[in-house]
C-alpha cells in the first residue's frame, strides 16, 4: 500500500455471529470477529447481534446506525488479542510522572499517534467550551488522519470551524505541559468525568493534564508538551443524525 494512499474500506458483508468481511481500497480483503472490539458505551447497543447486523459503509468506513463505527486503519493493522487487566499494583498519591515512568494500569488496546491523540484532548476541550458538548466517544486516531464525533444539533459554519482550529494552533503554540497524576477513584480531581473507562478499568486512576487547560483520565500515549504536536489543520467536517465529524491532521 502506498503512503499517498488513505485507507478506506470499500465493501462490508456480515458472515455469522460477529464476523464481517471487509474490503478495503487497496485492493486486500479481511475477515474480522468484532466481539472483543464491542467495548464502551457507543458499542454496548451492538451485542444485540439483530443491531449488530444492521451496519453500512459510510464516511469511508463501517458505521451503524448509533453512529458507532471504527477507523479503516485499526481494522486493518487489527489482530484478536486479548485486553488483559493488569495485576492489581499499589496504590500511588496523586504525583505529575513523565510518560516514560508511568506505570501501565490497564492494557491499552491500541497505541495512538502521540501529537494527534493530544490534540484530541485540546480539541474536545475547546469543543466543549465554545458549542458546551461532551467529550467524544467516538474517535479514531491515527498518523495520517484522525476523525472524532461530537454530539450537536447543527454542523458548524466555516467560520466557526476556521476559529476552531485557530485556537487549537494558539495552544499548540503556548508550549503547555502534558503532566500525569496517578489518583484512586475517591479522590479524582474536579471536572473529571470517569463514562468514558472501560468497565474494567482498575482503582487507580491515571489522570492527563495539558497545563491549566483541560484535565481528563485517560491511558493512551501523549507528546511531553504541545509545542510537540505540530501544526493542526481541520481537513474535512460532515453532519449526519446530530453527529458532527471532524477529520483533521497535524504536522510535526
Amino acid at each position: 500500500m502506498k503512503d499517498s494512499l488513505f485507507l478506506e474500506i470499500i465493501k462490508a458483508e456480515y458472515l455469522d455471529g460477529y464476523r464481517i468481511k471487509l474490503w478495503f481500497n487497496n485492493g486486500r480483503t479481511k475477515v474480522i470477529d468484532f466481539y472483543d472490539l464491542l467495548d464502551g458505551e457507543i458499542y454496548e447497543p451492538l451485542k444485540d447481534i439483530s443491531n449488530f447486523k444492521d451496519f453500512s459503509i459510510k464516511f469511508n468506513t463501517i458505521e451503524w446506525k448509533n453512529g458507532a463505527d471504527f477507523a479503516p486503519e485499526f481494522l486493518f493493522e487489527y489482530e484478536k488479542m486479548e485486553n488483559k487487566v493488569a495485576e492489581p499494583q499499589a496504590e500511588y498519591q496523586a504525583t505529575t510522572k513523565s510518560a516514560e515512568s508511568a506505570p501501565v494500569l490497564n492494557a491499552h488496546n491500541k497505541e495512538e499517534f502521540p501529537p494527534a491523540h493530544t490534540a484530541e484532548h485540546l480539541l474536545n476541550q475547546t469543543m466543549g467550551r465554545m458549542f458546551g458538548c461532551e467529550r467524544s466517544r467516538n474517535s479514531h486516531i491515527e498518523r495520517k488522519k484522525s476523525k472524532i464525533n461530537f454530539q450537536l444539533d447543527r454542523p458548524l459554519t466555516a467560520d466557526e470551524v476556521a476559529e476552531v482550529e485557530r485556537r487549537i494552533n494558539e495552544l499548540i503554540a503556548a508550549d503547555l505541559p502534558v503532566t500525569y497524576e496517578f489518583v484512586t477513584r475517591d479522590h479524582i480531581p474536579e471536572g473529571v468525568k470517569l463514562n468514558k473507562l472501560p468497565e474494567n478499568a482498575s482503582d487507580t486512576i491515571r489522570i492527563v493534564r495539558i497545563g491549566d487547560y483541560d484535565i481528563c483520565a485517560c491511558l493512551g500515549t501523549h507528546v511531553a508538551s504541545t509545542a510537540e504536536i505540530g501544526n493542526f489543520r481541520i481537513t474535512s467536517t460532515s453532519f449526519n443524525d446530530g453527529s458532527f465529524r471532524i477529520v483533521y491532521k497535524v504536522a510535526e
